[in-house]
């Protein structure tokens, strides 16, 4: 192993620990606060019928009436695992690069992992599109290894993405993202038609989860207050429901319905319209150096068919809900991760290594991806205070735990 590669190592594990530790500390400090967003969402369930989101609840609800855990507690745990398998697989993907600098800008950027963090209201973290990046990483490390063992990753994805659909209905639109990977390693082996039925087969199981749960009708206001009693008679006392219903939370809005959301996007659409487009293009300067392997994979055109496939959904999950920062973020490491798969090595002159490394610190600290409102994305991005997540990390270890 080269001097170069045990450094590039050393760098991922810290900055991974970094960013672990750091949303680690947001997820417990939404426990103890009762966040009414993303913590929220993991406990909408189906005690009061069948509910777009709700699947997350049931399985929080089983676990924590076999166990000495309360609900919440339950999600802390489950949200940290996932957190933890993320930047497993990420480190899995990324230790292996023989040359790091085409990859540097975007891994250290404020968007592809530190995402969640840099979110001055921290709206981002514990958010359920966790589950297809897992999914997304498995699938290109997967298909790293060949194609029967993707093959098998592919089948097994589409199989279970209804469930993942279950737990938040939006994710279906980035499912092309999977089917990408299929082009890209089968070329023109893909129209094989046993393959065929089985992917289409999948795809139309997912289709029908989705209608299924896009039928669904806002859920009378009396239920809702059922489904939060519940939460807090299970045993999480620090559910707030007052909140929910001051701020619009995850449980409020499953009583309203798609025209009071569309509203609500629109008095947000000039700031919107104004600063994301600036926040795209800032994120594009670092996938230039990966714009090599970027025409490799839209250069099919049933992979440019797929992007904007998934591009099309998402213009109209734009119209009702107000997470532009975090969509647009999904697609930045969806492309990110895809990139993987293109096995063509991206050489940069020493000259433009040196340039990178130079920009580097300000790429990484004076920007970022706002999650919603205000979308403003010029910002220092203030790593003392992740740095207090660190020293406090402990005490709310015990508070969440032992209390």
């Amino acid at each position: 192993m080269s001097h170069s590669s045990k450094v590039w190592k050393a760098l991922l594990v810290v900055w991974f620990t970094f960013l672990y530790i750091s949303t680690s500390y947001i997820i417990m400090v939404q426990y103890v606060r009762g966040d009414p967003w993303s913590f929220a969402d993991w406990l909408i369930s189906y005690k009061e019928g069948f509910v777009r989101r709700g699947l997350t609840g049931e399985l929080v609800f089983f676990i924590s009436s076999h166990s000495p855990l309360n609900p919440g507690q339950v999600v802390v745990i489950i949200v940290l695992s996932l957190y933890f398998i993320f930047y497993l697989l990420s480190f899995i993907l990324l230790k292996n690069e023989h040359d790091p600098f085409p990859y540097i800008l975007l891994v250290f950027s404020p968007f592809i992992f530190s995402f969640q963090v840099n979110d001055s209201l921290a709206l981002a973290a514990g958010k359920k599109e966790i589950l297809f990046f897992i999914l997304l990483l498995t699938n290109v490390l997967a298909a790293r290894k060949g194609k029967r063992t993707f093959l098998k990753a592919l089948f097994s994805s589409l199989g279970i993405f209804p469930l993942i659909t279950l737990s938040h209905e939006g994710l279906v639109i980035y499912l092309p993202y999977l089917l990408m990977i299929y082009i890209l390693l089968y070329g023109k082996e893909w129209k094989e038609p046993r393959k065929l039925v089985i992917i289409i087969s999948l795809l139309i199981a997912n289709l029908i989860v989705f209608y299924l749960v896009y039928k669904t009708v806002p859920m009378e206001k009396s239920k809702v207050s059922k489904l939060m009693r519940y939460v807090i008679n299970s045993g999480y006392k620090n559910f707030n429901i007052p909140m929910q219903y001051i701020t619009g939370g995850a449980f409020d809005w499953l009583s309203r319905t798609r025209e009071v959301a569309r509203e609500y996007v629109n008095r947000l659409l000039n700031n919107y319209i104004k600063f994301y487009p600036q926040a795209i293009l800032l994120a594009f300067i670092g996938y230039i150096p990966l714009l090599k392997k970027l025409k490799v994979i839209f250069k099919n055109p049933l992979n440019f068919l797929l992007l904007s496939t998934t591009l099309f959904g998402t213009y109209f999950l734009l119209l009702y809900a107000i997470d532009w920062g975090r969509f647009i973020q999904i697609h930045l490491f969806s492309i990110f991760a895809l990139t993987f798969v293109v096995k063509e090595p991206v050489q940069i002159p020493k000259k433009w290594k040196i340039l990178i490394l130079f920009l580097l610190p300000i790429y990484a600290l004076f920007w970022y991806i706002p999650v919603n409102r205000n979308a403003y994305p010029y910002n220092f991005i203030n790593y003392l205070r992740t740095g207090r997540y660190i020293t406090d990390f402990l005490n709310k270890v015990k508070t969440v735990f032992f209390h």
